[in-house]
């Protein structure tokens, strides 16, 4: 196979649909020419687009795949591909502080690989980093009055120190403990993410959570979905559930909590990029998430992907990750490809608002509000039916004829 990528806006190709010709030769072979027809809709695509994007990177650590020697070329990769949400350790949180027995701040923080990190994502939307809570903040048990003082004397230092760099305290997510499963967990995140809240409430909390019957949550649970900013279920596992457990989740959204979708399966390579990269963002049409995530985009299974039989366990990520080097693959693509779709559906859904807002009666505005429904369940109902796995058989022509379909829509509300 060859792939082609395309930059009309490059050389600034107008609006239309163009003629080329491909000719593909070699010393001693007969050339290969084949026509192409290129189409060019008259639409922008921002430079940000509307879907949140993130893969567990920890580029502030190294680890998993990533090293010094390849930093660099991950970091370039990611960015060009629309991650706007890195993640990192618990390494670059504020570190140094010391309390008296009160529990005030008694001395300057040091940010060192905070700065650092964010230095090298300065045009991040979020800031995602992932803590990893304890029952305990530098001795003080949590729950009590001398805890929620320190933590909240320490957050506040840390978004204090976020503003001089001119960042906003809402572009810090926490992710106070991962994936909480027993009621336990739960209460960890609850007891911190009170105690942050209280100090600072714009810093959002952003919680992926694994009840095992989140329609019967505890009181634990149901605080965690109560204070949370970001609710993130498992994709695949969301969508599989019966409906009393997407429910569960579905009714903690509102006006001040967003639901994100993220998946972790693997060995990566051997995930449809089509259902499983591609595909999320499709789920997220469908249930108005804002966000998405994949484990791990820097897993090169601690080895390099060029080598899988040196790999020392498995590998997550949807670039080929080299000693030195990142390149793009199927599986990247399609997740660009994704952040495309989401971003057509967003400008139709919009210009459907717009129109209706002003009484707009008209066919095309009637198709394209259908259009809005039943395009993300046409794609979806095959992908839950059949799974994610490459080797399976599926329609994989569906995402591209709805993706031209709401192209084609928006062209025809473009007069009304």
């Amino acid at each position: 196979q060859v792939w082609l990528s395309l930059h009309p806006e490059a050389g600034g190709v107008e609006p239309g649909t163009h003629q080329a010709r491909v000719e593909v030769s070699a010393e001693g072979t007969t050339s290969i020419q084949t026509e192409l027809d290129v189409r060019i809709f008259d639409f922008e695509f921002p430079e940000q687009p509307t879907l949140s994007l993130g893969g567990w990177d920890y580029t502030d650590a190294g680890g998993y795949g990533l090293t010094a020697a390849n930093r660099d070329s991950i970091l370039q990769m990611l960015q060009d591909y629309y991650v706007d949400t890195p993640w990192a350790t618990m390494g670059v949180m504020p570190s140094g502080a010391e309390f008296d027995a009160e529990g005030n701040l008694t001395n300057e923080l040091n940010f060192d690989r905070w700065d650092r990190w964010v230095g090298w994502w300065p045009e991040a939307r979020y800031y995602n980093v992932f803590q990893h809570a304890g029952t305990d903040f530098h001795g003080e048990e949590m729950g009590t009055e001398r805890f929620t003082r320190m933590v909240g004397q320490w957050i506040a230092a840390w978004v204090e120190h976020m503003t001089e760099q001119g960042i906003e305290p809402g572009r810090l997510q926490i992710l106070i403990y991962d994936e909480p499963n027993e009621p336990r967990e739960s209460e960890i995140i609850a007891a911190w993410a009170k105690a942050y809240k209280a100090a600072q409430p714009e810093v959002r909390i952003w919680e992926d959570p694994r009840f095992p019957e989140p329609w019967n949550a505890t009181e634990a649970e149901r605080t965690v979905l109560e204070i949370s900013d970001v609710i993130c279920p498992n994709t695949y596992t969301f969508l599989r559930a019966d409906q009393r457990e997407r429910d569960a989740y579905l009714n903690a959204i509102d006006d001040d909590t967003e639901l994100w979708f993220y998946d972790c399966s693997g060995p990566g390579k051997g995930l449809d990029p089509y259902s499983y990269h591609r595909g999320q963002m499709w789920a997220a049409m469908k249930y108005g998430a804002l966000g998405t995530g994949y484990w791990c985009f820097t897993c090169s299974g601690g080895g390099t992907s060029w080598n899988a039989y040196a790999q020392k366990s498995i590998e997550y990520s949807p670039l080929f990750i080299g000693e030195t080097t990142a390149t793009r693959g199927k599986h990247m693509e399609a997740i660009r490809e994704g952040i495309q779709d989401y971003e057509y559906f967003v400008k139709l859904r919009d210009r459907v608002d717009e129109l209706k807002a002003q009484g707009v009666e008209d066919p095309a505005l009637a198709r394209a509000e259908a259009l809005l429904q039943e395009g993300p369940e046409r794609v979806m109902g095959p992908i839950v039916a059949g799974g994610v796995g490459w080797g399976g058989e599926r329609d994989r022509s569906l995402m591209d004829e709805v993706r031209v379909e709401m192209l084609e829509a928006l062209e025809a509300l473009r007069g009304l």
